[in-house]
């Protein structure tokens, strides 16, 4: 029973197999038409697509179309009435037009001849021009080096030229100056031997009132330039003179306004009525305060010492001053050489009274200027009194030419 039963499965199963395959087989087919259909409805709907746009192009291109139509007939109807109100031309009118363009024709033939004749001349220069630059490329390539060769050689030979004639000019203008100097000397020396010789001719020939004179001025000459020696020594001596009063009376002053029981500045700036400004007079009076200090702690072990190197100063200078007035007095010319003497107000400023130092004390801010000593260029010597005429004059000096010989006097007479 198992048996039969396992065999109709089996065939069962076969006949559904055998059933089941052509349905496989249809249902393929149906698909395979399905999909041919759908491929064709895609492919309508592009056509139908295309088909639309070809029909608004269609359009498009239409009514583009009338519209070149109507301007061309528009065109049309312009050119007809242009030609309708243009003139009839007649057979004379075309033979002429046509005379014009003939004779147009020609004249551009003409030009066209007279083109090729310039042209056929500007390839002759142009192949001459090319011939030369064949030339001159053929010489730079070989004939330049020769000829730079060349030129080389001649500047070295004018160089050796312009050295030689350098050194030859050279040598002329130095035997030029020489012959020059030769003969500068050479006449020179003729010169100073002919003017010797006309002195000792005229000297020989010359009568003894003239000898007399030619001596006399020779002795003049000397005598002047000894004279001038004399008042340049002189005037050297008095500038040293007025150099050492100078120092002298500041030395004076110095003594005396440390001898003073008020400060310098205060001197300086009120009894002597100087005035300073601004940042000088602190500064200055600072100085004043340390100098002070520096005075009261040394005044009370050199108090001796102060006192006597004032009076020791005055003396030299007194002995000075008396020097000078002995030799003042022995000499006549120079007596009123110095002028007023400065000792009253040497007096006033160095030795007055030191009850108005109180009155110093009032009279406003402290302050210093230093002292100055400023020179004045004043004469040596005190001219002598003119004489009262010319007449006077020349009969003093007849009378010094009739005693045979000259004097100081004579000299200054003629040097004032």
């Amino acid at each position: 029973m198992g048996k039969k039963k396992k065999k109709e499965n089996q065939v069962g199963q076969f006949k559904e197999a055998r059933s089941s395959f052509p349905e496989a087989l249809l249902a393929f087919q149906i698909q395979i038409k399905e999909e041919a259909i759908n491929q064709l409805l895609f492919e309508l709907k592009q056509l139908k697509e295309k088909n639309k746009k070809y029909h608004e192009r269609n359009d498009y291109l239409k009514e583009e179309q009338l519209g070149h139509i109507r301007s061309l007939l528009s065109n049309l109807k312009t050119q007809d009435k242009e030609l309708e109100q243009k003139e009839v031309v007649t057979r004379d009118d075309v033979e002429a037009a046509m005379r014009e363009k003939w004779q147009y024709v020609r004249d551009q033939e003409m030009l066209l001849k007279e083109l090729r004749s310039k042209i056929n001349e500007v390839e002759h220069k142009l192949l001459v021009k090319q011939a030369e630059k064949d030339y001159w490329l053929e010489y730079k390539n070989v004939g330049s080096g020769e000829h730079a060769k060349q030129i080389k050689l001649l500047e070295n030979d004018i160089h050796g030229l312009k050295d030689d004639l350098e050194q030859m000019t050279e040598y002329y203008r130095h035997t030029l100056e020489t012959t020059k100097e030769k003969m500068d000397r050479l006449v020179e020396k003729q010169m100073n031997e002919k003017k010797e010789w006309a002195t000792e001719n005229a000297v020989q020939h010359i009568d003894k009132t003239s000898h007399r004179e030619i001596e006399e001025n020779e002795w003049l000459k000397e005598e002047v330039e000894m004279y001038r020696k004399e008042v340049s020594d002189l005037e050297a001596s008095a500038q040293l003179l007025e150099e050492e009063n100078i120092y002298m009376i500041r030395s004076l002053f110095n003594c005396r306004l440390q001898n003073l029981k008020i400060s310098g500045h205060l001197f300086l700036t009120q009894g002597a009525g100087l005035q300073v400004q601004g940042e000088e007079l602190l500064s200055e009076d600072l100085e004043g305060l340390q100098c002070r200090d520096y005075a009261a702690k040394t005044d009370a072990g050199d108090e001796s010492t102060k006192s006597t190197a004032p009076l020791a100063i005055e003396k030299e200078v007194f002995s000075d001053t008396q020097s000078e007035t002995e030799a003042e007095k022995q000499e006549d010319s120079y007596e009123d050489l110095w002028g007023e003497p400065m000792a009253p107000a040497l007096n006033y400023l160095l030795y007055e009274d030191e009850k108005d130092i109180q009155e110093y004390s009032k009279l406003g801010p402290l302050g210093t200027k230093l002292m100055s000593a400023v020179g004045r260029a004043m004469p040596i010597h005190e001219e002598l009194r003119e004489m009262s005429s010319k007449c006077q004059f020349e009969d003093s000096f007849d009378t010094y030419k009739s005693e045979g010989h000259i004097t100081y006097r004579m000299i200054k007479s003629v040097f004032t």
